[in-house]
Order: structure tokens, then C-alpha cells, then sequence
């Protein structure tokens, strides 16, 4: 039996990662019982402006312009930042697919209806779409400006 004073690591992670971030955490803490792992989970710019009020250990956000605004402030060693995941958007239509939608061209056509996304200010996701939405020149068909 040991005296040691556990090691606490702080760890804010983007909401989007909450199942393999409390999946890692069961892991690492059983592997590791003199460790405890903290997760606080939010949206990456809410951590961000937490992280700028009271640094913590390890920063894992699902957006890298929250992980730029840090870094350019001081608050990270650039050289342990990695990229370690990764996403994509997909296409869910509705039951049936009518219109035979397969792919984000596919939303070109005029018979699209609606099109639904979450919130660009509040979302890395959300953010994300309407972003390829312009890119890809829908956002003038789909009144997304």
C-alpha cells in the first residue's frame, strides 16, 4: 500500500467525443488507479473561454480555430498539439428517399425542400456544413448566407 497522493489531469473535451472520452477514461483509470482523469465536456468555444479563466491539462476540442485562438494567446505547447480524430459529414434523408438523394450535389435539385443542420455558432458540426454548403454553392439555392 502506498502514501502517494494521486495525479489529477484535467481533461475539456469538445461534447461530440463524450462516449470515447468516458470510454478512455474507464480504461486509463483502471489501468492507471494512481491517476484520476477530470473530463469536463462542452462546446469547444465554451472551453476555450474556460481553458483562458483557468488552464487545464489537456485540450481536446473538435475544432482547431478554439485550439488556434489558444495557441496564439499562450496557452498551449505548440509542439504536444496533435491531431488525433477526425470527422465527416454524411446525408440523412428522409424514409424513403423520394428524390434519390446520395450525396451533397445531390441537394441541387430543385425539388429539395428543406435542409437541416445545427447551429453554426453553437456547432463545430453545424459550423462545418453550412460551411461546405457555400463551398459547394448550395447556399445561394438554400438560402444559407
Amino acid at each position: 500500500m502506498t502514501n502517494r497522493k494521486p495525479i489529477t489531469i484535467r481533461i475539456s473535451v469538445s461534447a461530440v467525443l463524450v462516449e470515447a472520452f468516458t470510454d478512455i477514461e474507464k480504461e486509463f483509470e483502471a489501468e492507471n488507479p494512481d491517476i484520476d482523469l477530470i473530463m469536463n465536456f462542452a462546446n469547444a468555444g465554451s472551453l476555450r473561454m474556460q481553458i483562458e479563466g483557468r488552464p487545464i491539462d489537456v485540450y481536446a476540442p473538435a475544432d482547431r480555430e478554439q485550439m488556434d485562438i489558444l495557441a496564439s494567446n499562450g496557452f498551449v505547447y505548440n509542439d504536444t498539439r496533435k491531431d488525433f480524430a477526425g470527422s465527416y459529414l454524411v446525408l440523412i434523408v428522409p424514409k424513403g428517399n423520394v428524390l434519390n438523394l446520395r450525396t451533397i450535389e445531390d441537394l441541387s435539385n430543385p425539388e429539395v425542400q428543406k435542409i437541416a443542420y445545427t447551429d453554426p455558432e453553437a456547432s463545430t458540426v453545424g459550423k462545418y456544413a453550412k460551411q461546405s454548403l457555400i463551398e459547394k454553392a448550395y447556399g445561394t439555392a438554400c438560402n444559407i448566407n
